[in-house]
């Protein structure tokens, strides 16, 4: 498989999956890629779903085997049940511009890696006054594609204990990116262009 350019084309093979980010900044975090163990995090293990196909990796976070559901399709699903090389997460709000706007570049990015199963999207709705309904409303008004829903309790409490509240704050533009071992890469604040999120994303891949 390879990856579509969006300016030089990028004669990469490979397989993917991401979530968004913030306006002005570019680039990734300076820490190094995070794995939660579970001894590091007990509480991971109470909430992990035991949803069909949600397969965990050893060390990884519990966050990644919460059920999650898709506000477009109803559908239940978990991050690492996804099934993809490397799932794009972006922290978001509804009412957020910098939020809609890295969404813009995501779109971009998703567009790039194609249909191919590497690469999977999932925008998280991060503000506890917003619902499922109100989600559903927002996607369909602009004409995002991939996985949305809304982030439940547990699962920000983790993000919050694990990477730091910043990536709870949606005009960062918080995005974090999970590949299929469960290592999780957190980005740095600022909206990242589709060209620096697919050179992120191949660097974290390691092809």
């Amino acid at each position: 498989m390879f990856l579509r350019s969006i300016r030089p084309p990028l004669p990469l093979p490979f397989a993917l999956v991401l979530v968004t980010a913030l306006a002005g900044c570019t680039g990734v975090a300076a820490s190094p890629t995070v794995q939660a163990t579970p001894e590091a995090t007990p509480e991971a293990s109470a909430t992990q779903s035991q949803t069909p196909g949600a397969s965990l990796p050893p060390g990884a976070p519990g966050w990644l085997s919460m059920e999650l559901t898709d506000v477009t399709t109803g559908e239940k699903f978990t991050i690492a049940g996804l099934g993809s090389d490397v799932v794009l997460v972006q922290n978001m709000a509804q009412w957020c511009p910098t939020c809609r706007s890295q969404a813009g570049e995501v779109k971009k990015v998703g567009e790039a890696f194609g249909d191919e199963g590497g690469l999977s999207i999932v925008s998280l709705d991060v503000d506890p006054n917003e619902d499922a309904e109100s989600l559903k409303a927002y996607v369909a008004k602009e004409g995002f594609d991939w996985h949305f829903a809304v982030a439940p309790a547990d699962l920000l409490r983790e993000i919050d204990d694990l990477y730091g509240t910043q990536y709870l704050n949606p005009p960062s533009a918080p995005m974090l990116l999970v590949k299929a071992d469960g290592s999780v890469l957190p980005l740095s604040s600022g909206i990242k262009s589709a060209e620096k999120l697919q050179e992120t994303i191949i660097g974290f891949l390691g092809l």
